[in-house]
């Protein structure tokens, strides 16, 4: 009988959380750019958005019809009042609106002269721009357009969103270092044992090199000082050879002088009335 594979709790959880994550960031792609990046938003709502112009023209109708969208994408955004499904787009009918508006700006700009990219000069001004505003009595203004007390009141209470934004991130991080420590703490754990073994084994190279570079400068004495024990060798050969010469010449002359001798005392001990006694000459002798 074969066994039910049963899914592990962990991997299960880790798959739902997958999922409801793609859920999530596919729901967020159909909120307003303001809400995705996460931009200050009003306390309360205009209501002057919903009061339709006076006019009756096109532009009049168009413009009533784009605050009221305006109005419905921020009760959206502050009171979290979803508007109907058929006001919800996906993401194609967004794209091509976007397409439509770029080239409806396009044209509005060559029509007025209008250069569409910024130069760094104007984005400099954009930059100091944004950078002065702030947000005082749930409206945004100029931070020199407030009084001493007024800015020190307003930067405080900056300093204070910030400082939050920074613990919240940091508590974040903390939970994400721990994620990350026990999912790498095997492979943390491998590299540091691997990095101890470099180390130890990059010191037994340096210590093997060092040895080489010894042998190699004793090699280099050692032959130096086999050329000089070579001619010193060869040097004692030559006055060993020349000595063994002098001492069989001298060998030499000692033995004919000992013939000498003996047949001298043989001569002297000779009486008349022997036999004549024959003299060997040296040279058999010798070779007697």
């Amino acid at each position: 009988m074969r066994e039910e594979w049963i899914e592990d709790a962990a991997e299960l959880e880790k798959r739902r959380q997958a999922i409801a994550e793609k859920k999530k960031a596919l729901e967020l792609e159909k909120r307003t750019k303001a809400f995705q990046r996460q931009l200050p938003l009003p306390s309360k709502l205009n209501i002057e958005y919903k009061k339709r112009g006076a006019g009756g023209t096109d532009l009049h109708k168009a413009d009533d019809l784009i605050k009221s969208e305006m109005y419905s994408l921020m009760e959206w955004d502050v009171e979290g009042k979803e508007p109907p499904p058929k006001q919800i787009y996906s993401k194609e009918a967004m794209e091509l609106a976007k397409k439509m508006i770029d080239i409806e700006a396009t044209k509005m700009a060559e029509a007025e002269d209008i250069e569409l990219k910024l130069d760094s000069q104007m984005w400099q001004v954009v930059a100091n721009c944004f950078g002065e505003l702030v947000k005082f009595q749930n409206r945004f203004t100029r931070l020199s357009n407030l009084s001493k007390r007024d800015q020190l009141e307003v930067l405080s209470e900056r300093f204070k969103v910030l400082f939050g934004w920074m613990t919240s991130q940091a508590t974040k991080m903390q939970k994400l270092e721990k994620k990350v420590r026990l999912k790498l703490g095997g492979y943390m754990s491998i590299e540091s044992s691997l990095t101890a073994k470099l180390q130890e084994l990059a010191k037994q190279r340096e210590t093997a090199l060092l040895e080489l570079k010894t042998f190699k400068r004793l090699e280099q004495n050692e032959q130096k000082a086999i050329v000089k024990r070579i001619n010193s060798l060869t040097a004692e050969l030559k006055e060993q050879e020349i000595r063994e010469k002098n001492l069989q010449k001298r060998f030499s002359f000692l033995q004919h002088r000992k013939w000498e001798l003996e047949q001298l005392e043989k001569r002297e001990n000779a009486t008349s009335g022997q036999e004549p006694i024959r003299y060997a000459s040296f040279e058999n002798v010798g070779h007697s």
